[in-house]
C-alpha cells in the first residue's frame, strides 16, 4: 500500500507541473526529482506581406480578388497550430507560412493565429479594403521649369535677390494624405501646386507624396549651378521579380537538375543586396508545378501597375517541338509523353502581354530558351538616354543560348550574377547587361552556347524602351 501511495504522489507532482525541486524518501529509496517551469512563451508572428499601410490606422487597399498573406511562425518550444482566418496556410515550412485568402468587396479582416502545445496563443491582424477599382497608383511629382539639356531651370525671385524659388505640383487621382521636402511639410494650394523659396542652393531635395490610400511617391533632385538634375525621378514605380527554378521532377523520365534552385537563390540575394526591389514584392517558386506558375502570373497581372517595373527569371527543363514549331517550360509536374503539364511559350508570351507594366524583362536560362523570339537574331536599337529608354514599354527577353541544349551548370547565370554584382552605375538598362556577359558566356561554355537578347513578339513592345535595373 505504501509503494501505491509514493507512485501516486510522484504522478501528482509531475502533473501540476511545479518548477521546484522535491526530495522524496522512504525506507528503501530516495529520490530528487527536478521539473522544469510550464512553456508560458507564446508563439512570436512575424508579417512580411501584405505590408501595412503608412497612414497608421488605415487598411491595406488592393484589386485582387485574392490576398498573399506571408510570414514566419516560431516558438521557443514549437508551433503546434497555425491558422489564417481558422484555415492551415496554403504552405508552412521552415517556419515560414504561405496562404492564399478569398476576399469579398470591402472591408476584409485576416486573423492569423498561432498556438503551441501548451496553449500560448499569438494573433495578428491583417486588414485589407478590396476594390477591384481601388486606388494603388502612388502621386505624381513634377517639377514646373522648362527643360534644358540634362536639368531643369531654377527660377530665381529677381535679378537682384540671391533667392531661388521652385515651383512644382503634385497629381493623384486621390486626395494627398500630405507631402515633404527633405522632411519638412508643403504648403499646397487649390490645384496641389507649390513654390519653394531657399537663399542658397539646396543640394538635394527629397520628396515625399503621400495620397489618402497611403500610396507613396519618392523623387530626388539635386540643385546645383542653376540647375536642377534629375537623380531618381526618371522611375518611379516598384520593382517586381518572379524568380522560378525547377530542378525537382515527378516524372522519372525527366531527369532531375543540380543548380536551379542555387542560382535562383542567389539572383534572388543579388536583387536584394544590390538593386531596387524589396523583398516583399519579389517571388521565389522552388519546383513549382504548372498550376502554381499559372496562379503566381495571375495574381501579379492583378498587382503590377503600368508604372512597374517585372522580371521573370526561369531556370529549369525547356524543351523545343519541331513538329508545332513551339517551345516550352517543364515545371516540376510535367510528364515526358503528355503536355498537358507544360508550359508553353505561348501561354508565357500571352502571360507578359497581360501583366501591364512598364517594362518587362524575361531572363531564361533553359534549353531552347531562344524560342521565345520572333527569330534568333538579336534585336537591338539602342535608345539614347535612360529617360527614353524608360519612357516606351518594353516586353523583351534575354536567354542562355538559342535553339540549342544548354549544361545544367550555367555559365550564363554565372556571368549574369557576377556583372550585376560588379556594376557600380546607377542605371543598368538590360541591353548592356546582355553585352557585358554575351562573350564571357560564348567563350567560356563548355557547349558554345550563345546566349540572346531581343523583343517578345506580340506582347505589347512599343520599339525603344528597355528595362532598367536600379543600382541602390
Amino acid at each position: 500500500m505504501k509503494k501505491i501511495i509514493f507512485i501516486n504522489l510522484i504522478l501528482l507532482i509531475f502533473q501540476a507541473g511545479m518548477a521546484q525541486t522535491f526530495n522524496i524518501k522512504s525506507n528503501r529509496t530516495s529520490l530528487n526529482l527536478q521539473f522544469a517551469p510550464p512553456d508560458t512563451i507564446p508563439p512570436e508572428l512575424t508579417i512580411s506581406l501584405p505590408l501595412p499601410n503608412i497612414i497608421n490606422g488605415l487598411p491595406v487597399y488592393q484589386r485582387d480578388s485574392t490576398a498573399i498573406i506571408e510570414g514566419k511562425a516560431t516558438d521557443n518550444v514549437k508551433v503546434e497550430r497555425l491558422l489564417i482566418n481558422e484555415i492551415p496556410p496554403d504552405s508552412y515550412n521552415n517556419d515560414k507560412f504561405i496562404a492564399y485568402v478569398n476576399l469579398k468587396h470591402g472591408l476584409n479582416d485576416i486573423v492569423i493565429t498561432a498556438a503551441d502545445k501548451q496553449g500560448n496563443i499569438t494573433k495578428k491582424e491583417v486588414k485589407i479594403f478590396q476594390d477591384k477599382d481601388a486606388d494603388i497608383t502612388p502621386p505624381t511629382i513634377n517639377i514646373d521649369s522648362s527643360i534644358t539639356g540634362r536639368g531643369i531651370n531654377v527660377v530665381r525671385a529677381s535679378e537682384k535677390s540671391d533667392s531661388i524659388k521652385i515651383h512644382g505640383n503634385i497629381y493623384d487621382d486621390s486626395p494627398l494624405y500630405g507631402a515633404w521636402v527633405n522632411d519638412s511639410s508643403i504648403s499646397l494650394n487649390s490645384k496641389n501646386e507649390f513654390i519653394l523659396s531657399f537663399n542658397t542652393f539646396p543640394g538635394e531635395l527629397h520628396f515625399k507624396a503621400i495620397d489618402k490610400f497611403g500610396n507613396v511617391s519618392l523623387k530626388t533632385f539635386i540643385v546645383e549651378n542653376d540647375k536642377i538634375s534629375l537623380q531618381d525621378s526618371v522611375i518611379t514605380g516598384k520593382y517586381y521579380a518572379l524568380i522560378i527554378a525547377n530542378q525537382n521532377y515527378h516524372d522519372i523520365n525527366i531527369p532531375d537538375l543540380e543548380f536551379p534552385v542555387k542560382d535562383a537563390k542567389k539572383l534572388e540575394k543579388t536583387l536584394l543586396d544590390y538593386y531596387t526591389f524589396n523583398k516583399s514584392d519579389v517571388i521565389l517558386l522552388e519546383n513549382p508545378d504548372r498550376a502554381k506558375i499559372i496562379k503566381t502570373l495571375d495574381n501579379l497581372s492583378k498587382k503590377v501597375t503600368n508604372v512597374d517595373n517585372l522580371l521573370i527569371f526561369y531556370a529549369g527543363h525547356g524543351v523545343w517541338e519541331a513538329d508545332q514549331e513551339e517551345g516550352f517550360w517543364l515545371p516540376s509536374n510535367a510528364t515526358s509523353n503528355d503536355k498537358s503539364e507544360w508550359l508553353s511559350n505561348g501561354n508565357i508570351r500571352d502571360y507578359i502581354r497581360g501583366i501591364k507594366s512598364k517594362h518587362t524583362l524575361l531572363i531564361a536560362d533553359a534549353c531552347f530558351g531562344g524560342a521565345i523570339f520572333k527569330s534568333r537574331e538579336v534585336l537591338i536599337n539602342a535608345p539614347i538616354s535612360i529617360k527614353k529608354m524608360y519612357d516606351t514599354p518594353s516586353r523583351s527577353a534575354m536567354t542562355s543560348g538559342t535553339l540549342t541544349a544548354v549544361p545544367d551548370e550555367s555559365v550564363f547565370i554565372s556571368y549574369l550574377i557576377q556583372r550585376l554584382t560588379e556594376n557600380k552605375n546607377q542605371y543598368m538598362p538590360a541591353e548592356n547587361l546582355y553585352y557585358n556577359i554575351k562573350d564571357a558566356v560564348i567563350n567560356n561554355s563548355p557547349t558554345n552556347q550563345t546566349p540572346q537578347y531581343g523583343v517578345i513578339s506580340q506582347a505589347g513592345d512599343e520599339g525603344g524602351g528597355t528595362f532598367i535595373f536600379i543600382h541602390k
